[in-house]
């Protein structure tokens, strides 16, 4: 993998998508109601889904954070690649904590519901919140070293 600066752009680009799927999600969970009918079962499943295919891409983007930013440290020499390596170690470390969320989000999403009664909105949208945040504080790493300059 080559430590250039499109390569920040991808990542930066595979953190917005992530982000839309988040909200599309934070949406589709607001409108559910508490009572667990077999409509709301349902729509619960296919934001489970969804949040499991993100989670995938997210785990997939921090993986490869981590290796452009060893790649990048490892390369030494040049102040921009090391800026860059950098910049990617820093953007994967709140991905930890998002990935974590929206694995929690699954588990409340997944669990039986003997009671007859869904987890609250609130409930349901707090780990998608906490995932949805991390994902924009990952955004601002990437963002740092990136010189106009070096573009033309």
């Amino acid at each position: 993998m080559t430590t250039s600066m499109g390569g920040l752009r991808v990542f930066s680009k595979e953190l917005i998508e992530s982000i839309r799927h988040l909200d599309a999600m934070i949406d589709e969970v607001s409108q559910l109601g508490h009572e667990a009918s077999q409509d709301a079962v349902v729509r619960l499943a296919g934001i489970a889904a969804e949040a499991r295919r993100t989670l995938s891409k997210l785990v997939d983007t921090r993986a490869k954070l981590l290796s452009f930013a060893d790649t990048g440290l490892k390369a030494g020499g040049e102040i921009q690649v090391i800026k860059r390596g950098v910049a990617a170690s820093l953007a994967a470390i709140p991905l930890g904590p998002g990935c974590q969320a929206v694995e929690e989000f699954m588990t409340l999403a997944e669990r039986d519901r003997p009671s007859g009664r869904l987890p609250t909105r609130e409930v349901l949208m707090a780990p998608l919140y906490i995932a949805y945040r991390q994902c924009i504080e990952a955004l601002s790493p990437l963002a740092s070293p990136m010189d106009p300059r070096e573009q033309v």
